[in-house]
């Protein structure tokens, strides 16, 4: 355990008081909730449990034997109720559990047991809360008395009473009331200034202060917490700290006067200072939090400043896990978000050398939440010698420098540098549209543009955006949703394409300038209906392998499509129309699709390098499907699928040599992308009709541990023309049985001298 200030160490603090307040030109960082260091996990065993909602919290009621797990400590009693609360402001989907012990409670973290009759605990949960009972229920048991007796405890959580390993212990008084002492200091008296609630391993009180008054030196780990009358909270973390007050007797601690928490009016922190600040909640918004690291700290609680050196400050918004943060070398806190620093980065990353920043030898900097709520955190600033850096190198230079940065609202999103085979070395960056023109993105709406670089490509440019909304039609209450993206990039490129080991290593484009478009809509309507378009145009047949090679491999065709369906129960009806307006095929599944019937009936002869693939149009295709229906009062099962529509083998004007397809790489034939799935027995260009109607009926079994589904099908295709210039039928009929189950074995007899 570390040793308590001594006398001399006291001193020094004073004079390092001093002298940090004496500075002239100070860098600044804000203040944020503790909760740095949460559980990584919350185990909750018992035979039983009941779960209910009270207001915001998620409640665990257990009225048994229970036993609960962190990877810090370990609770158990003979009843407990525990509530989970979001942590406001926290950007990980954290949560605050308030554990309730009742009868019997235990506390064990590391080489400490603490037991009483009812312990009341409080901690962050960063992890998994995983809750194993033989049995779990849903009832709302808030007026039970085990209810009342843990909701009088949980007032405690507020007092500060113990913190280790910020696991935060209140152990009540032994009648029903709350306590409201923490374990260190006197009861909390009433009072018009809000009172300062400290704990650590040692304490201990001195008057060697210059002005006479009492100090409170705190070493061994140092808490302090202050919630203000309008909900905002604030914690204050150190590995040792002098609390300076303005009792000058010491009978005034024990007198009817201040206390000792009451009296404290600043405090000075030493060792991994961490300063965290929580805003409430006000007119219905979220405000930001603010984390702030430090080696050393003065803080006064009455005017909240505060000077600090070697500081972290993060400033983030509850819904976006990416804080603005800054670092300074000395930092005067001025008021509540408003600072002066020396030394000072600027910047939206949490690393220590951030892709971007803004550098300042001295700045004024200020945070605060904006008014529009989609900006989220702001913060302004006024720096002198200011330079923008990109992996701490320095761009740009300007003695004098303002602006504002915001969570939401920073022009550049993202920025790359690299180099790769086929284009070279190059520059990737990513900017906000709306947050280049000072303003933030609206609700829904989200656009971004690209501006790149590629020493063996050239220029580049793309924007992306997607977008999202609806409304709920007031009479008959139906939803109109609707998302979609659009994507577009063009290419100034004078390099070439190089598409795999069996393709051309240096396929030159036909033209210089490439790129795509890319447009889906997806339209929810009233009466269960629902729309999707697509519109995809391309600018050559190697452009997609190429620039977008997971597209290309895994992704829908580019193309025009439209798509309807109005589905109710286990019915549906489909209409679905596809157009490829590009010339050419622009996914890899249909490479292999091309009209080599004709060639004869040897299989090896697959065609040559002249063959075009093509793709399927549809105009268009209409389908009636039937899943899943019980027939015959749930005795039988009916699948019935049914399309009818027009279609057309669109053979693309690219060969297999414009793909980059080559010949003499496969014991002197050409390279091919595979046996054709399509168009293997030949062609019809024509639009020909097509009906397929497939049904099923299953009789289900349960034959214990086997589930047994005999089933009858039959299947009808027709077609209106084929390679022949005849009509082609097809019918299909067939019965069967599927069969499955499952089992396990557990051995209690394994053993392993490995893992054991």
């Amino acid at each position: 355990m570390r040793r308590p200030f001594s006398r001399i160490q006291l001193r020094a603090a004073v004079a390092a008081v001093a002298a940090l307040a004496g500075a002239s030109t100070l860098g600044g960082s804000g203040l944020a909730r503790a909760d740095d260091t949460p559980v990584d996990y919350l185990q909750i065993n018992s035979p039983h449990a009941q779960t209910f909602n009270d207001g915001d919290a998620q409640v665990i009621y257990i009225d048994g034997p229970v036993t609960i797990e962190t990877d810090r400590v370990k609770l158990s009693a003979k009843s407990a109720v525990i509530w989970f609360t979001p942590v406001q402001g926290a950007a990980l989907g954290r949560q605050r559990a308030e554990i309730a012990l009742i009868g019997e409670a235990t506390l064990v973290q590391d080489d400490i047991t603490r037991t009483g009759e009812r312990l009341f605990v409080s901690t962050i949960v960063g992890g998994p809360v995983r809750l194993s009972v033989q049995s779990r229920e849903s009832v709302d048991l808030r007026g039970s008395p085990l209810y009342k007796i843990a909701t009088d405890l949980r007032p405690a959580v507020l007092t500060g009473a113990d913190v280790r390993n910020n696991i935060l212990v209140a152990e009540p008084t032994p009648d029903d009331a709350p306590s409201t002492q923490p374990t260190t200091g006197p009861a909390t008296m009433p009072s018009a200034k809000a009172p300062v609630f400290f704990s650590g391993g040692n304490v201990q009180t001195t008057r060697a202060t210059p002005d006479g008054k009492i100090a409170v030196v705190l070493g061994g780990g140092v808490l302090l917490t202050q919630r203000q009358p309008n909900g905002d909270y604030m914690e204050l973390q150190a590995d040792q700290a002098v609390l300076f007050t303005t009792l000058t007797e010491f009978g005034d601690i024990s007198g009817q006067m201040e206390t000792v928490q009451d009296a404290v009016q600043s405090a000075y922190l030493e060792g991994d200072v961490r300063i965290n600040f929580n805003p409430a909640t006000r007119a219905g918004r979220q405000v930001g939090e603010q984390r702030l690291r430090a080696k050393r700290a003065f803080y006064e609680f009455n005017t909240n400043r505060a000077v600090l050196t070697k500081i972290v400050l993060q400033s983030s918004d509850p819904k976006v896990p990416f804080p603005i943060t800054m670092r300074a070398n000395v930092a005067k806190q001025l008021s509540l978000g408003e600072y002066k620093a020396e030394g000072v980065t600027l910047t939206t990353s949490q690393f220590a050398a951030p892709s971007y920043s803004i550098n300042a030898t001295r700045a004024y900097v200020r945070q605060y939440q904006d008014p529009d709520p989609t900006v989220g955190p702001r913060t302004s600033y006024e720096a002198k010698n200011a330079s923008f850096r990109t992996f701490g190198v320095p761009i740009f230079w300007f003695p004098y420098a303002a602006g504002d940065i915001a969570t939401n609202a920073y022009p550049l999103r993202s920025a790359n540098i690299g180099s790769s085979r086929n284009s070279g070395f190059g520059v990737q960056t990513t900017w906000g549209l709306f947050e280049s023109f000072g303003r933030a993105p609206p609700p829904g709406l989200d656009a971004q543009y690209h501006l790149d670089y590629y020493t063996d490509r050239g220029p580049a440019t793309g924007f992306d955006a997607k977008y999202k909304g609806g409304e709920l039609a007031q009479t008959t209450k139906d939803a109109w949703n609707f998302q979609g993206d659009f994507t577009a990039y063009l290419i100034k490129d004078h390099g070439t394409d190089n598409l795999g080991r069996d393709r051309q290593h240096a396929l030159e484009p036909d033209e210089n300038t490439r790129g795509r478009i890319l447009w889906q809509h997806q339209q929810m309507l009233p009466q269960d209906w629902q729309t999707q378009f697509r519109v995809g145009l391309v600018s050559d047949p190697t452009f997609l392998e190429e620039f977008y090679h997971g597209e290309f491999d895994e992704g829908l065709p580019s193309n025009l499509s439209a798509y309807a369906k109005h589905q109710t129960g286990q019915e549906a009806v489909t209409l679905l129309v596809e157009y490829q307006p590009n010339d050419f095929v622009t996914t890899s599944n249909s490479l292999q699709n091309r009209f080599v019937g004709d060639r004869g009936a040897n299989p090896n002869e697959l065609g040559s390098l002249q063959d075009r693939p093509f793709e399927v149009d549809r105009l268009p295709e209409i389908g009636y499907y039937r899943l899943g229906e019980s027939l015959d009062d749930d005795t039988l099962t009916l699948f019935s699928e049914n399309r009818v529509g027009g279609y057309r083998m669109n053979e693309g004007s690219a060969t297999l040599l414009d793909e980059g397809f080559q010949s003499g790489t496969k014991r002197n034939r050409y390279s091919n992308p595979g046996i054709p799935s399509l168009g293997y027995t030949g062609q019809s260009e024509d639009w020909v009709l097509r009906g397929d109607f497939r049904q099923e009926i299953d009789y289900p079994i349960d034959a214990g541990r086997f589930k047994v589904v005999p089933y009858v099908l039959g299947r009808y295709t027709g077609y209106s023309d084929s390679p022949q210039d005849d009509p082609e039928n097809r019918l299909l009929g067939g019965v069967g049985a599927r069969i499955n189950t499952a089992f396990w074995n557990v051995d209690d007899g394994a053993e392993s001298d490995f893992f054991y």
